[in-house]
């Protein structure tokens, strides 16, 4: 139930800006605290963000950690996150906690790059896009 609540969350809301399950809270307009996510809550957040890819550049979440669950995140659930992370160029921070795989973590750092600089030529053109305007 709370796994389902969560993906409908993260996938909806075009104002949610950041999303941790660290057992802080959220960053900005929510607070989930003390989070035992399982693999299959994981993998249906993950399958979420995924489904509502279309169009993520515009989606306003930039910052999901699912880091510190009761349990250690496992392959599948790292796998399908860094997927879901790929697919929407907006999320530029993914928090996954110690990563002992080195392939996970090699990709980790690749697509948080990828997306990083995704949203730095995004932001690039709308300057220019805004600076055309003023003209």
């Amino acid at each position: 139930k709370k796994a389902d609540a969560l993906a409908r969350l993260v996938a909806a809301p075009p104002s949610l800006t950041s999303v941790n399950l660290a057992g802080g809270g959220l960053e900005t307009r929510a607070n989930f605290e003390r989070n035992g996510l399982s693999e299959a809550g994981l993998l249906q957040l993950a399958e979420a963000l995924l489904a509502d890819a279309e169009g993520s550049c515009e989606h306003a979440l930039s910052d999901l950690s699912v880091a510190n669950q009761r349990s250690a995140l496992s392959t599948l659930a790292i796998s399908r996150l860094l997927d879901a992370m790929a697919s929407r160029t907006g999320i530029v921070r993914l928090g996954l906690g110690n990563l002992r795989d080195d392939g996970a973590r090699k990709r980790h750092q690749q697509v948080t790059m990828a997306n990083t600089e995704a949203k730095r030529v995004r932001r690039q053109q709308q300057q220019q896009q805004q600076q055309q305007q003023q003209q």
